[in-house]
């Protein structure tokens, strides 16, 4: 069985501090919270939260689920699209 795992970067291009996911998180919490630019999905699929509590997903009309990639810029049409920069809450795979 394989573990779902996303590492989000603060900054755009993969670039500056980082943390590695493996599990939903209702709330990233601490530093990543409306922090995170880039991401990269190494295993599973998964739905992002502008709000705690897996509320508001993200994504162009409503709500976008992304499987393995690497995501430079979280605007990019093939991630969550404009205006999801520094947004990020919650997300958890699917």
């Amino acid at each position: 069985m394989a573990i779902p795992h996303i590492i989000l970067f603060a900054d755009n291009n993969c670039g500056g501090a980082h943390t590695h996911v493996c599990e939903g998180l209702s709330y990233i919490g601490g530093y990543f919270n409306d922090v995170t630019s880039s991401f990269i999905i190494l295993e599973g699929n998964w739905e992002f939260f502008v709000d705690a509590n897996f509320q508001g997903q993200m994504g162009a009309g409503g709500g976008k689920t992304l499987g393995p990639g690497v995501y430079n810029w979280i605007e990019a049409a093939n991630a969550l699209g404009a205006g999801t920069n520094d947004r990020l809450s919650s997300l958890k795979p699917v």
